[in-house]
């Protein structure tokens, strides 16, 4: 899920002894709603100021990173997940794909041309063990820096509760060599672009008529995807593009992946749709 690296350079940043505190630190010096989400038992039945709900009401769907005060945009991720029973019924475990049984229907050899085989085996043995309470502690504290960088050098940044731990694209590949192509051979979609549920200039020619030859009208789901095209999917949603609920429907993300797979182009780097994925998923609120 993320990299068991401690980063040396973020623990010497915590440790410094500046006295000016960096941006995500320093207290919420806008209206008063930051502070009194805060403070709040996360017991909204039970709250009953109307001018507060207004304020709430405006504020409800606004991605967690664009709080100015990183306790409450750590208690509101606490919150969202206390909606679920358990927070391991909300996990996606990676799982380890039989390559020598897929190479003989041509699966395997899809994910070697675009440097993606690490993807399959997932290092089997070396990381039995998942913490979960460290996991959602980092979930919640996470910030991601370097953002208007190359994709190559953003930066993953959370508190584990035991201290910060980086993920990036090089401590990615101190577990595995994902992306074994190197991070010139890769096409980067821009964020807002491959967040996109249409089509936009960056998608390959003939996006829709590949990865979806048996369209007609509607949604899209996997029943309009070749046989091929419903393995490389399933396998997507638990190792690529990964999520729990409505696994039926195809979203336009999807077909960017599984048309990469399929064709081999555009050639798309995994480190980078597992960032932005994770950045995504935990900024959103409800």
């Amino acid at each position: 899920m993320a990299s068991r690296k401690r980063s040396k350079t973020a623990d010497a940043e915590a440790s410094s002894s500046s006295s000016v505190s960096a941006k995500w630190q320093q207290r919420c010096n806008l209206p008063d709603i930051e502070d009194r989400l805060f403070k709040q038992k996360w017991d909204w039945s039970r709250y009953n100021d109307t001018t507060f709900g207004a304020q709430w009401d405006q504020n409800q769907n606004k991605q967690l990173y664009r709080f100015t005060n990183k306790q409450t945009e750590i208690k509101l991720w606490q919150y969202k997940m206390s909606k679920v029973s358990a927070v391991d019924k909300v996990c996606v475990c990676e799982r380890v794909v039989n390559e020598e049984e897929f190479r003989q229907i041509g699966i395997t050899q899809r994910f070697e041309r675009l440097g993606w085989e690490r993807v399959l085996d997932w290092c089997e043995g070396v990381t039995p063990r998942v913490y979960l309470k460290a996991v959602t502690n980092w979930y919640a504290s996470l910030r991601l820096e370097n953002e208007d960088e190359h994709p190559s050098q953003w930066r993953l940044v959370g508190d584990t509760g035991k201290g910060s731990m980086t993920m990036s694209f090089e401590t990615m590949n101190q577990i595995a060599d994902f992306d074994s192509l190197g991070v010139d051979n890769y096409f980067y979609y821009s964020t807002n672009t491959f967040w996109s549920r249409e089509l936009v200039q960056a998608d390959p020619v003939g996006l829709l008529d590949i990865t979806l030859p048996n369209y007609a009208t509607g949604r899209y789901d996997r029943n309009h995807l070749s046989c091929e095209g419903k393995i490389l999917q399933n396998i997507s949603l638990e190792n690529i593009m990964v999520r729990l609920g409505d696994r039926g429907k195809l979203r336009m993300w999807d077909l960017r992946i599984l048309h990469a797979l399929l064709v081999g182009t555009p050639k798309l780097s995994w480190r980078h749709i597992t960032m932005m994925n994770i950045w995504d998923t935990r900024n959103q609120i409800v």
